[in-house]
């Protein structure tokens, strides 16, 4: 017996998917990660949705630094939802599936909460099919800058690296966002500005040519040929602080790659450097 659902006209059961999983220019949708195997490709590790919301002009600080990330829309009601019951649409029949999972992909605006690998192992493991209609994500970027001699921050630039070619077979990606906007990393940012700055020698800073310094790893994006805007979120005083990262994002947004990672076209992406309301300018 065909379902009530499937009875309806296209258009009305698109509006029923998006109602269903939340869509709307001014929800995000948060996912709960923990412990996700890096690289797994095929893990269908467990995880929770939570509808989100996020203003869509002057967002707080407190919009991205809540204990999920986001607000949640009318929390009493509890908006958190297993995978599987939040999915559970898609295995309903053929036709339902392959209107509503690029419907649910495209549409969605991920907000990842945990660092690059976890979302590089989430993205790995919805697998290739569904990967590629992702057009909106947002990931927290603890970026370091490089020191001599080199330390800990190849695995910043690893992940970064792993999440641009994981990306590489998305169609294209609208919005790709960096949160920059956790305290102590920030706290850990402006400390070692100053100390580039006055030229410890302990803070030996490595300058590459073509290369950002406390943005370092975001040079992996050039990667991505179809992307349509990188935002970066923080403080923008600070991010901006040193020349060599102002000069790499006007280059990035003039289509050309500095650091030699992809081959030059005629796109030109959007980038965006955004303060949120409530963070202290004078902390940098």
């Amino acid at each position: 017996m065909s379902s009530p659902l499937l009875k309806l006209p296209t258009e009305l059961r698109l509006h029923v998917y998006r109602h269903l999983f939340g869509i709307s220019p001014t929800t995000r949708l948060f996912l709960g990660l923990t412990n996700l195997p890096l690289l797994n490709e095929g893990t269908n590790s467990p995880h929770t949705f939570e509808i989100c919301y996020f203003p869509l002009s002057h967002p707080h600080i407190t919009d991205y630094q809540t204990n999920t990330g986001y607000q949640a829309v009318e929390r009493a009601q509890q908006q958190i939802y297993s995978r599987c019951l939040f999915l559970a649409i898609l295995v309903t029949c053929k036709k339902v599936y392959n209107e509503a999972m690029p419907l649910f992909y495209s549409e969605s605006f991920f907000a990842i909460s945990a660092n690059i690998n976890t979302a590089v192992s989430w993205l790995a493991g919805i697998g290739a099919q569904r990967r590629r209609h992702i057009r909106r994500l947002s990931v927290h970027f603890d970026s370091i800058p490089p020191l001599q001699p080199r330390m800990n921050w190849n695995e910043i630039q690893d992940g970064m690296q792993a999440m641009s070619e994981i990306l590489m077979d998305v169609d294209r990606i609208d919005v790709l966002e960096l949160l920059i906007v956790d305290r102590q990393h920030e706290h850990y940012l402006a400390c070692m500005a100053a100390e580039i700055h006055l030229k410890i020698p302990w803070y030996n800073v490595l300058r590459e040519p073509g290369k950002p310094l406390l943005l370092h790893g975001i040079e992996q994006l050039e990667r991505l040929s179809r992307l349509g805007c990188l935002r970066i979120v923080g403080h923008v005083g600070l991010l901006l602080r040193f020349p060599e990262d102002m000069a790499y994002l006007e280059a990035f947004a003039e289509g050309k790659k500095p650091a030699g990672l992809g081959e030059e076209n005629e796109h030109k992406p959007v980038v965006q450097v955004l303060m949120p309301e409530g963070m202290n300018p004078d902390e940098s």
